[in-house]
């Protein structure tokens, strides 16, 4: 799997969608490189860590997508203040 978002609004849901697909891959001699996995809370108050195959996953404050950001704080907003929701043109002016 690459590039997956994972959403849940309580911390056992998300560890089981973050255990489950590890697990699998396991099964199949596949890993989930738990240094290259990052995890973004939004309206988190607890600190528990989130973890695959027992390591604790990475909390980032931002994440950009395709030209799209979210921001720990400011959810969108950064996209907004930035102009990147602004329509796209192409190199021939084509949108």
């Amino acid at each position: 799997m690459d590039d997956i978002a994972l959403l849940a609004s309580r911390h056992s849901d998300i560890q089981e969608k973050t255990s489950r697909p590890h697990d699998i891959a396991k099964a199949v001699r596949l890993n989930i490189n738990p240094g290259k996995t990052k995890t973004m809370r939004l309206n988190y108050k607890k600190n528990d860590p989130i973890t695959v195959g027992g390591n604790d996953l990475e909390v980032i404050e931002t994440f950009t997508y395709l030209d799209a950001v979210l921001d720990k704080q400011d959810g969108t907003e950064v996209d907004i203040k930035q102009g990147v929701l602004l329509p796209h043109y192409g190199p021939y002016g084509d949108h």
